[in-house]
């Protein structure tokens, strides 16, 4: 939400200080930002033209923004976004890319439900979860199995239920099941409403 208060609506100029990014930036440039949204742990940034921003910030990602006029880039800066109103710029992702709607449509293929979105299918995890012999950690921790959460969010989930993280996922009954999703929505929702897990 806060990239979309930022520059929704708004044409947006795109550059890469660091160079990495030349390409996708001067394919942003001049487009307008429609919407943004988040699933698991990537952010996409919806531009008019069908060209979607995709941003995985990974294990040492950080983006900085402001208003007004931007400061002298410091660091390796590979993008930054401005408008006339606002900045962004964003270090160290994972992954930055431009995608097109089929691309889009294969990155939300490959991702398990988000406990965070309203459209999430539940049951689409635990019909995975309740045919593995692997460990309910590691398929809790499997973004295709459910998109967004964390060791600290599974091992958390799990302690709660009283669970242990070794349990084979076919050990796990339904009733189980609606427990740690609905624990993992509470848990996920109140991390970004306090802005820290």
């Amino acid at each position: 939400p806060r990239h979309a208060e930022l520059f929704a609506g708004d044409k947006v100029h795109a550059a890469s200080p660091q160079g990495r990014f030349a390409e996708g930036a001067a394919r942003l440039t001049g487009t307008v930002l429609e919407a943004t949204e988040a699933y698991g742990k990537h952010l996409l940034h919806h531009h008019a033209g069908e060209l979607t921003l995709h941003v995985h910030l990974g294990l040492y990602g950080k983006v900085t923004d402001g208003s007004g006029e931007p400061p002298e880039p410091v660091g390796q800066v590979r993008l930054r976004l401005t408008s006339d109103r606002h900045w962004l710029d964003l270090r160290g992702p994972a992954a930055c890319e431009v995608l097109t709607p089929p691309e889009v449509a294969a990155l939300r293929a490959r991702l398990g439900p988000d406990p965070l979105r309203a459209d999430a299918d539940p049951d689409r995890a635990y019909a995975r979860i309740s045919r593995s012999a692997t460990p309910l950690a590691a398929l809790l921790l499997d973004q295709s199995v459910v998109a967004g959460t964390g060791l600290i969010f599974v091992t958390e989930a799990l302690f709660r239920a009283g669970l242990s993280p070794t349990l084979p996922g076919r050990g796990l009954d339904r009733a189980g099941w609606d427990r740690i999703w609905a624990d993992l929505v509470d848990l996920m929702t109140r991390a970004v409403r306090q802005g820290r897990i």
